[in-house]
This record gives structure tokens, sequence and C-alpha cells, in this order.
């Protein structure tokens, strides 16, 4: 049996040989079974046949001889390599201490060999002393720090990205290994080549991943073969699976002590499978808990109930530091929610404020004159992006910029929109001016004839401005509750508090009492919702906090 070790992990001589009594040194030829002293090393040379290093095997396969022999003479190779390269770095050396940088000597190469071999040193020297502080500092604190409990409040939860930033620096001489643009533009027409030839966006090299995987190839240097596509999706996938729970335990200690949020959020994917993500929030942060695709399956409050019990059992213990769920206003979650108090669970239901928000406006899209100016701002931004004349027009009257279409998900989209059209009013006006399209075939054409009558009538434009005027306020408030960093409830109640009284301010220096429409749209809504015990006791706790100072 082979040893269970780095090098055995590294080394392709222990497919041919094993361990003897747990002694590394001693190995056993698979082949003649013969046992020898030395080392993996000396074994290789068995296996390769090399007269005078050891005996060579009589039953090795040609293949088998001809890789060990390769390789051998690869390492061989490269220790020659070494040598030389640590000859050429002390004549380095001798170069930066024989002379000074104003020896005037004329060798304008040697000066900035030596100007650039100073400079190097320096910073190591530099870099060295900041290490050092940086252990001191960390050696005097009572207890070493868990990198999972640090990753988490930074928001990384992978130690393996803060690692790699802090390898130690290298030596002083590879300042002078080769040219180094030239080597860079050989790593970057490689690496860019993988890129390209397998569909991959180039912005997926912003990834910290993508950093951390060039600088650990590098560490770990030539010679090494890379993981295999069922290595990738077998083995190191379960290792990252590991390290994921592994992370999530530093979280259940945080649960412990504060509780948690389950939340449940849906989603329909681009070959229409439905499905249904696990997440948990607390303090030190968002994690992600499971996935479960629902398509088949009627999404009923019973089968809801049972995906969130089945989450809930994934981790012992994990359902008592649940103190509420939230999901989507829809009656089956709500109804789910109910059957898990009925069940005894003791876990509060808290409606998402971003989809409440968001079925307040597609509320208010159903009045009359919201609904008209939506569907006519629709029907002129389709025109132009659905004809590639009229999509080059708009760029050169818009200077380039573009006008933002709605989007399928999100009642907010139409809104937003809207405003896009507002803000481009002008332009747009200009584009059903222009001597480019009146001499245009396309002008000609039914369709077209109609959208310019609303884009160059006043009312259109009325209706639309007073509309994302008023709106303004209550898709802001959208925006905060749907952000990375989550406000409080009591934040939240406070916004739209806020966002009521600045529609009805627009709305009574420009558009009499129309703000009372909206008004009693966003406290049905609200109302109905919103108002949860748990979101009264954020609030208070937010008075609270503010008037004593804390």
């Amino acid at each position: 049996m082979a040893p269970k070790n780095k090098e055995k992990e590294v080394d392709p001589g222990w497919e041919h040989g094993e361990m003897v009594a747990g002694d590394r040194h001693k190995v056993k030829c698979k082949w003649c079974h013969k046992i020898l002293s030395g080392g993996i090393h000396r074994f290789k040379q068995h296996l390769a046949g090399i007269q005078g290093e050891a005996k060579p095997c009589a039953n090795v396969p040609t293949e088998v001889r001809k890789e060990m022999r390769d390789m051998l003479l690869e390492k061989k190779n490269e220790k020659e390599k070494k040598k030389k390269f640590d000859e050429r770095v002390v004549n380095m050396q001798r170069i930066d201490t024989s002379e000074d940088d104003s020896d005037g000597d004329g060798d304008v190469e040697a000066r900035e060999l030596r100007r650039a071999f100073r400079a190097s040193r320096e910073q190591f020297a530099s870099e060295q002393a900041r290490m050092d502080e940086t252990r001191a500092g960390a050696s005097s604190s009572r207890a070493p720090p868990d990198p999972y409990r640090d990753t988490a409040r930074r928001g990384t939860m992978d130690p393996f990205l803060h690692r790699s930033q802090s390898t130690k620096q290298p030596k002083i001489s590879s300042s002078i290994m080769g040219d180094m643009k030239v080597r860079a533009t050989k790593m970057g027409r490689a690496i860019s080549k993988f890129f390209h030839y397998n569909r991959i966006p180039p912005n997926v090299a912003n990834s910290p991943y993508y950093r951390s995987m060039v600088d650990t190839i590098a560490e770990v240097g030539p010679g090494v073969k890379p993981p295999s596509a069922y290595e990738i999706g077998g083995k190191y996938l379960d290792m990252e699976v590991s390290d994921y729970w592994r992370y999530l335990e530093d979280h259940f200690k945080t649960w412990e002590e504060y509780g948690c949020t389950l939340m449940c959020d849906g989603w329909t994917s681009n070959n229409r499978r439905h499905i249904i993500n696990f997440m948990a929030y607390c303090v030190t942060g968002t994690v992600f808990i499971r996935s479960v695709d629902t398509s088949g399956h009627r999404m009923d409050a019973e089968y809801l109930y049972s995906l969130i019990d089945d989450t809930l059992a994934m981790v012992n213990n994990w359902h008592k530091y649940v103190v509420a769920i939230v999901t989507d206003n829809a009656p089956n979650f709500k109804a789910a929610a109910k059957k898990l108090r009925e069940k005894g669970k003791g876990i509060i239901w808290v409606p998402c404020a971003a989809h409440c928000i968001d079925l307040m406006l597609e509320d208010i899209g159903k009045l009359d004159d919201v609904r008209e100016t939506i569907d006519e701002g629709k029907m002129v931004t389709s025109l132009i992006y659905n004809h590639q004349f009229m999509t080059d027009l708009l760029r050169e009257m818009n200077e380039g910029r573009e006008i933002l279409r709605p989007g399928i998900t999100r009642f907010a989209t139409h809104f937003v929109a809207l405003e896009s059209l507002c803000r481009a009013k002008a332009n747009i006006m200009q584009m059903w001016t222009s001597t480019a399209y009146v001499k245009s075939k396309f002008s000609h054409q039914p369709l077209a004839r109609k959208v310019q009558q609303i884009v160059l009538g006043e009312d259109f434009w009325n209706r639309a401005e007073r509309i994302t005027d008023l709106l303004e306020p209550l898709v802001l408030v959208l925006k905060l509750v749907d952000a990375d960093t989550k406000p409080t409830m009591g934040f939240v109640y406070d916004a739209m508090d806020r966002a009521k009284l600045a529609i009805e301010q627009r709305s009574r220096g420009k558009y009499g009492t129309y703000y009372k429409k909206i008004w009693k749209i966003i406290d049905n809504r609200w109302d109905n919702q919103m108002h949860q015990d748990i979101h009264a006791s954020g609030k208070f706790s937010l008075l609270v906090h503010f008037h004593h100072g804390y």
C-alpha cells in the first residue's frame, strides 16, 4: 500500500510500488516483488533500468520504463538549470556590491541591474518587517484567530482566498528571471485561449478565485497533472461541500446566541425549471442552505410546508434557532407558515417587503391612466429596439445612450423604463422629425405612424412625467429593501412614511389630489401584509435606540 503522504500524491512512482512495514524508504516493486532501500527516487531508477544506481527491474513494461526514464531525465535537467541560475544570482550579487551607480564606468546595463537588485532587496526587507510586526501583534492575543469566523465577518467565506494573498514574498532573484513582459504575454495568451474557445465571459477573471487559481498553479510549479473533469465534479466538489458545511458551523454558533431567519426565494430558469432557494440570515450575513427543483409539483401549502420542514431537519437542532421565515406574499406560502405554527415550530412568518412594494406598484399599474401610459411606453420602446434602423437612429440622436426596457419579473421595471423614456424625451421626439426618418420607407408603416402620434403628442409625456414623478419615492424604497445591505424593519417603516409624505407634497404642488389614489393602494397592501408584530417591535427598538443615543 502506498504511503498516505504528500509525496504519494505527487509522485507517479508509487503507482508501481508499495511501502514496506510503514517505512517509506523501503519500497516493494509490484512487477518483480524486489524490496529496494533508498526511497522513491532510487525505486524509480530501478524501474527506469539505470545501470550503477539500482538493479534494473526485469519485468517492468516498456512504457513504464520509458516514463520513469523521462521523469528522471527531466528532474536532472531541472537541477542543472537551477545550478546555473544560482550561479547567475551570485554573479548579480557581486555586481550589486562591487560598484555604485555613480562610478561612471559606462556600462548602462550593469547599472540598471544593480539598481533593480537593490530596489527589490529593499522592498523585500520592508515587506518582511511588516509581516514580522503583524505576526508579533497576532501572537500577543489570547487565542489564535478563527479563519472561518474572521472571513465570515469580512464577507468572504473561503479562507483559501486569504491564504493565497499572504503567500511569502518571492526571492529577490526572481526579479531577474528572464523577460517578465514576454512571460506575461505567454501566460496571457494561454489563459485567454481557454476563455475564448470555451465561451467563458471575460468578466469571470474578476472572480477572486481566478487570481487564487493562477497563484496556486505558479506556487505548485510545472509537472503537476491538472485535475480531470471527473475529479473536479467528484472528489474536489466533495471537498468544497465539506468546507462549506464547516463554514456554516461558525454561523451555527452565532445562531445559538442571536437566532436566524430562514428566507425562501423562488425563480424560473431559462429552461423553465421552477427553483426555490433557501437561505439563512443572521448578524454575520446570509448563507446558502439548499436549492430545490420544484418542477412538476403542485405548489400548495402542504408541499411548501414539507420543503421548509425538510430544510429545518438538514442541520441538527437547527429549528431551535430559526425565529422567523421570510417568503413572498402568496397565499400558499402564508398557509405553509401557518402549518409551521400549528406543528409547534414557534416560527413567525414575515412577508417579503420587496415583494410587497412591487405588488403596490403592480396595483397602481392597474389604474386606467397608468396602464394606458405604460402600454404606450412599451410600444415606443419595442418599436425602437425591434427595428435596427430605429435603434441606430436612437443611438445617434441620444448620444449613444440606451433607453431601458421593462423586465419580466419585477413590475417596478415598467416605471423605471418609463422614467428612462422621459429623460430622453427631447431626443426621442427629434427622431420622428429627423430628415433620416421622414425620408425612410419605415416612416410610412402603420405602426410607425401610430407611435409617431404618441411621441409627438403632449398627452403621453404629461401622463408619463406625472407617474414617474409621483412614484419615484416608492421605487426608491423598493431599491432600499432590495439592496445587499438589508435595513432593519424600523428603517423600512420610516422610509414608507417619508415616501407617502413625498408623494403627497409632489401631488399637491402639480397634480392636486391625485396622490389619494396612490395612498389608498399603498395602505391596503401595507396594512394587510406588512403590519406584523415583529415589525412593530423593530420600529420601537429603533426609536429607543436613537432616543438614548446608542
